[in-house]
């Protein structure tokens, strides 16, 4: 085990248009974080892509994800996010200390030091609440609900308490070593649910369920934006990577001021909201509206 301390945890792995976004992401913790409070731990398959960001990120440290690795940490059902439950545990088998795991699309919107003394005193963070599984009314919501209807158990033990359970976003997870146990039980959940129910926010509904069972969930949305929803802009952000290699870390992060990604989700969101006949007199939201940053 390592001496305790403060870590970000990233997963990228492999096509380019995931790294660009890790790399986007890491550009962003640099604008709001001092290297030496923090430490980056980055689990991927391609450490030289990295290379300018970790040469000022000096505090990190790089887990290879080989993909026998990857396929055993997907298992027997293979599933995708299923790597990240056993990212964390890997993790926690060799770490010790303050994580904040994230996503690779999302961004840093402010020093993480107070989120970070937060999980030191045991506080568990999620990225934001979506609302109760029995009243949130989209699509993947009726599905659960739907198939919630009937009794769940897992190993034998009945799920309890599930149409007063949240569904929380999982793209940014906050935890200290103390709290790893609770991976297993998350994990057991995922491998029992998907097979019947193979939706890609089985791992989600587990680590909220297991979460908010054993802790009080805090809303991470001040600190990290998860712009989930935006899958337009790693394509954007593959792009402006490759075309701008020359340019400094800090020159890039500069040009991107003026292509965040959260007034374009918002856009986009508000768009999917309108009325069927609202948008066909509403001109159809594409990321192409928005200035490329070079």
């Amino acid at each position: 085990m390592s001496e305790k301390r403060n870590y970000i945890l990233f997963q990228a792995y492999g096509n380019d248009e995931i790294l660009a976004e890790c790399r986007f992401a890491l550009l962003q913790l640099m604008r709001y974080n001092k290297p030496e409070d923090i430490c980056i731990v980055l689990y991927t398959d391609n450490a030289t892509y990295f290379t300018n960001e970790l040469g000022i990120l000096t505090n990190h440290i790089i887990e290879p994800l080989i993909p026998a690795l990857v396929k055993g940490w997907r298992g027997e059902i293979n599933f995708v996010h299923r790597v990240k439950i056993k990212v964390l545990q890997h993790f926690f088998s060799r770490y010790q200390g303050n994580l904040i795991y994230c996503d690779t699309d999302t961004c840093c919107l402010q020093s993480l030091s107070a989120m970070f003394g937060e999980i030191e005193k045991g506080m568990v963070y999620m990225h934001t609440n979506e609302g109760l599984i029995d009243r949130r009314n989209n699509i993947e919501s009726k599905k659960w609900k739907r198939f919630l209807s009937t009794p769940v158990k897992i190993k034998g033990v009945p799920l309890e308490q599930l149409h007063q359970s949240f569904m929380w976003n999982a793209g940014v997870i906050g935890l200290n070593s103390s709290q790893a146990s609770v991976l297993e039980e998350v994990l057991d959940i995922t491998d029992a649910l998907y097979p019947a129910f193979p939706r890609h926010t089985v791992e989600q509904f587990a680590f909220s369920y297991v979460l908010q069972k054993k802790y009080t969930i805090r809303a991470a949305e001040a600190f990290l934006y998860h712009y989930w929803n935006l899958k337009e802009y790693r394509t954007i952000l593959s792009r402006f990577f490759a075309e701008n290699a020359a340019n400094t870390v800090w020159q890039q992060a500069a040009q991107l001021d003026a292509f965040m990604p959260r007034p374009m989700m918002d856009q986009k969101e508000a768009y999917k909201k309108l009325p069927f006949l609202r948008k066909l007199v509403t001109k159809k939201w594409t990321i192409d509206k928005y200035p490329l940053p070079w």
